[in-house]
């Protein structure tokens, strides 16, 4: 069992989550998926996973920081779909405004859509959101500070 993660393991990990993704690309393209259930999920997912096994399986990196680093950007490149965008921008990671920025606006947009399908907008909802989408960024924070995360994963 691995006990830490190094730049190899990482470039491993993301090969297999290519693998294990593609594995379920149907039953995630038959999923309902909001905001558009265009059937395709699986799909992009998989093929935005896949440039960043293309990636591990073609450099060498000596630093897990490095190797996440290569990851993020050929997500970003490979990016198919909406469900590829929003994969690549996770690895890319998010500081506190970005956090807030994205909390606020994946929320109005969920609200106004609501609003034109006939449902009620619900600001509570929006600023509640919003301070979630900031609480989860500090708890990541506190997480990768934390010192079982230094003594684990000495790169992050």
């Amino acid at each position: 069992m691995v006990q830490t993660i190094d730049a190899a393991v990482f470039q491993r990990m993301m090969i297999h989550a290519h693998a294990a993704i593609n594995a379920q690309k149907q039953p995630i393209n038959d999923l309902n998926v909001f905001p558009v259930p265009d059937g395709d999920t699986g799909t992009n997912m998989t093929l935005t996973i896949g440039a960043a096994a293309a990636e591990m399986r073609k450099k060498h990196y000596d630093t897990v920081g490095q190797a996440a680093g290569g990851t993020a950007s050929a997500l970003l490149r490979g990016a198919r779909g909406n469900s590829g965008v929003i994969l690549s921008l996770l690895f890319r990671g998010f500081g506190w405004r970005r956090a807030l920025v994205a909390g606020f606006c994946v929320t109005a947009f969920i609200e106004c859509w609501q609003l034109c399908v006939g449902r009620a907008f619900d600001i509570d909802d929006l600023l509640l959101n919003t301070l979630g989408a900031f609480c989860g960024w500090l708890l990541a924070l506190a997480l990768r500070r934390s010192s079982y995360a230094q003594k684990h994963f000495p790169s992050l």
